[in-house]
């Protein structure tokens, strides 16, 4: 809790200055810098109190080549930004399916969702 609401502090701290010199970017930045603190913070600060605390680390390499090769389809010269972020999600889902990295009650959620869907279309 006290993580969290430091970093919502500096986060508006930063988002109002950046804001302020640098625009729309210098938004973005201090939006990305405080995630990236809180994303940081977090595991550290379970590591300090618990260390059974701590989620498994086997699912983060697949799952971060999987972010690099989104990334990458984001990038795509010539591409507008939507279409871009449509191919890098689905580049990214698609990777994470094949790669087994799903966790199976994340799958039994969505075949669920689906099925209500269908259901209710009908």
């Amino acid at each position: 809790m006290v993580l969290n609401l430091s970093a919502f502090a500096v986060g508006i701290v930063l988002v109002t200055v950046l804001a302020m010199t640098h625009g729309a970017e210098g938004a973005a930045l201090a939006t990305l810098i405080t995630e990236l603190a809180l994303a940081v913070g977090s595991p550290l600060l379970l590591l300090r109190r618990d260390r059974h605390l701590l989620p498994p680390l086997g699912p983060l390499a697949p799952v971060a080549a999987a972010v690099a090769v989104a990334a990458a389809a984001a990038l795509l010269p010539g591409l507008p930004a939507v279409p871009a972020a449509a191919v890098a999600g689905l580049v990214f889902v698609g990777l994470l399916l094949a790669m087994h990295v799903v966790p199976e009650e994340v799958l039994v959620e969505v075949r669920r969702a689906a099925r209500r869907n269908r259901e209710n279309a009908s």
